[in-house]
């Protein structure tokens, strides 16, 4: 077994550390990956398809990613029993929501 000196490990000190870095960003890379993304596009005066319920499970992570591609109207999304609401969104804009589903899950009125 080869013995290293001093000056040998302080050069793979900066290897090791860039090397337990990269090791710990990918492991957590994955905390923020949702279990589902769903797109509500806003069009007109109304959401595409009407307002349907949005049905998720309890601890679901879910990336919502709203649109409004409706023509001079300023649009929202708000689901009340979430907690989330977007910003008042010009038209062409878009936002993403990240949240998760508590505990009880279900359908959630938009």
């Amino acid at each position: 077994m080869k013995v290293l000196g001093v000056k040998a490990m302080m050069r793979r000190i900066p290897t090791l550390a860039f090397l337990m870095i990269a090791l710990a960003a990918t492991a957590l890379s994955g905390c923020d990956q949702p279990d589902r993304t769903i797109v509500i596009v806003a069009d007109d005066m109304e959401f595409r398809g009407g307002n349907p319920l949005l049905k998720a499970n309890p601890g679901e992570r879910v990336r919502l990613i709203f649109k409004n591609e409706a023509k001079g109207i300023i649009h929202e999304i708000s689901i009340p029993q979430l907690k989330v609401k977007s910003e008042r969104l010009m038209p062409g804009e878009e936002q993403v929501l990240n949240f998760i589903v508590p505990k009880d899950g279900g359908e959630f009125e938009y």
